[in-house]
This record gives C-alpha cells, sequence and structure tokens, in this order.
C-alpha cells in the first residue's frame, strides 16, 4: 500500500468515529487487530469484538464526543494522528479537553493495531 492509501484507512475509520457508526468502524480493523492504552497500560482490545465495545464504551461515556485530528501522517504501515477532544470523559473524570497521539499500523488495508499514547493518566 502506499503512504496515502494507509492514511486514508486512518482517516476513514476516524470519520467513522466521528459519525459513532460502530459497524463501520470495526471493518477497517483487521480480525484479530489490537487497541492499546500504550502509554499508561489501562486497556487493550483484541480482535473486532472488543473494539467494538471499546468504542461502544467510549460513546457512551461521551455522547457529543468528537475527534479533530491535527496533523495525520504516514511512513510506510506507519500512521500517526495528533488528536484533540474538546471533553472527553475517561472512566470515573469529568469531561476535560484531551490530547494524544494515535498510531496505527496498517497492512493489507486494515488497521492491525492501534497505540494510543496520551500525556497525562
Amino acid at each position: 500500500m502506499t503512504e496515502s492509501a494507509t492514511i486514508a484507512v486512518v482517516e476513514g475509520q476516524v470519520d467513522a468515529y466521528n459519525a459513532r457508526d460502530l459497524d463501520k468502524i470495526v471493518t477497517y480493523y483487521a480480525p484479530d487487530a489490537v487497541v492499546r492504552d500504550a502509554a499508561h497500560g489501562r486497556f487493550t482490545a483484541r480482535g473486532q469484538e472488543e473494539i467494538r465495545s471499546l468504542f461502544d464504551g467510549v460513546f457512551a461515556a461521551n455522547p457529543d464526543v468528537h475527534a479533530d485530528t491535527a496533523a495525520i501522517f504516514g511512513v510506510g504501515e506507519w500512521v500517526a494522528a495528533h488528536v484533540a477532544i474538546a471533553n472527553f470523559r475517561s472512566g470515573d473524570e469529568a469531561p476535560r479537553p484531551r490530547r494524544w497521539l494515535e498510531v496505527y499500523r496498517v497492512a493489507g488495508g486494515l488497521i492491525q493495531e492501534l497505540n494510543i499514547y496520551s500525556a497525562s493518566g
């Protein structure tokens, strides 16, 4: 895949996220994909059903969530996105502005892994 094609996969997934379309989100992930909190180890979702459940929980806790990608770029099969969300609730904390780096590995047209790095717990 070209770098523009791998970036397009990630952009499509972000668009599906912003549309809250769980069915569409899952189509961007490989059957054995992994999504993890790489910075703090708070969660790891393996496989499409766990990934669906993870995003479903995010949407339930954040009814107005919208991810803005301030920057997105790719190198080979890796795509990095700088993401900002105006009011994000995680766990029992109150909603607050959040920023993080998402690093995707895209192969065969599907997201194989997503590692999320945030600056604070």
